[in-house]
């Protein structure tokens, strides 16, 4: 093999990998974060609720209290 056909095949395989490698990575991420990210269901059943008796009045307060830190950012990010 002379360097012109090693060049022609390092330039294949990169270019192989830049063309197929992202589509097959994005594809595996995305099938392994549904298959291990729980639904709502899930995730809830594992809360420890045992002291506490209601816990979407719980979340409730606690998004209710980070309202105004969040509006402030809203405000941040939306100004020019």
């Amino acid at each position: 093999m002379d360097e012109k056909d090693c060049l022609i095949l390092r330039f294949l395989v990169l270019h192989a990998q830049r063309v197929f490698i992202p589509h097959y990575n994005l594809f595996i991420c995305v099938q392994l974060a549904f298959k291990f990210v729980p639904t709502r269901e899930q995730f809830v059943a594992k809360l420890d609720t045992s002291e506490h008796d209601n816990l979407e009045q719980q979340v409730n307060a606690f998004v209710e209290a980070f309202g105004p830190l969040l509006r402030e950012i809203h405000e941040f990010l939306v100004s020019p």
